[in-house]
């Protein structure tokens, strides 16, 4: 959504992301866990895991992640402190409480999406915030496919379908015709696939169409 965010509008929308962090330490919940599955806890991260792939339908290699759950402490990024510590006092001062959320402003007008939302959502928000704001127009073909990879190199089969505003499957066709001429590569990652340029060169990426992205 947020890629679609930046391709959609690119003059008319500047994005700045906050960290929030939502445990400094895990351990209550670890132990919750414990207790709620008779000590198996492990067990419940796995299949919470992957109910969260099954509803976001994003490569998420669930076995993977859950070889290093025993050392997993807090959600804290490790990241430069000071930069962390900067980003929840805005949290605060925002009085955000869940993640994730958007503050839309625009001027002195100002508006606020809570947790995931369809993409109407969104643009219904932009536009009580701003009337005259104008998304461009990005057809769902493989020229648009091949200058989304060539700007974010990688992508999912969810992703490239939010950005275009198309259903999994038909990203998945466009995805897969490029795959078939050698112009992307897939990769497995648990359920889902990743797309990755090959590099070759073909007459489907135009370079006017690479620059509207």
């Amino acid at each position: 959504m947020v890629r679609r965010l930046e391709i959609v509008y690119p003059d008319a929308v500047e994005l700045e992301v906050r960290m929030g962090g939502l445990f400094e330490d895990f351990t209550p919940v670890r132990e919750q866990w414990a207790r709620m599955s008779g000590g198996r806890w492990t067990a419940s991260v796995l299949a919470f895991f992957e109910a969260v792939a099954e509803q976001h339908r994003m490569p998420m290699n669930t076995p993977r992640m859950i070889e290093g759950v025993d050392d997993f402490d807090s959600t804290w990024p490790a990241c430069a402190e000071a930069a962390f510590r900067a980003d929840r006092e805005a949290c605060e001062r925002h009085e955000v409480t869940g993640f994730p959320t958007f503050e839309i402003t625009r001027g002195q007008a100002t508006a606020r999406i809570n947790g995931w939302q369809p993409w109407e959502v969104f643009e219904d928000v932009l536009r009580k915030v701003d009337a005259d704001v104008v998304p461009q127009v990005l057809e769902p073909t493989e020229e648009s496919v091949l200058a989304l990879l060539h700007r974010y190199d990688r992508c999912a089969t969810r992703e490239i379908a939010a950005i275009l505003g198309v259903t999994d499957d038909d990203a998945e066709l466009l995805l897969e015709e490029l795959a078939g001429h050698g112009r992307l590569s897939p990769r497995t990652v648990g359920k889902g696939i990743v797309w990755e340029g090959t590099g070759v060169v073909g007459k489907a990426e135009p370079e006017r169409d690479r620059a509207v992205l």
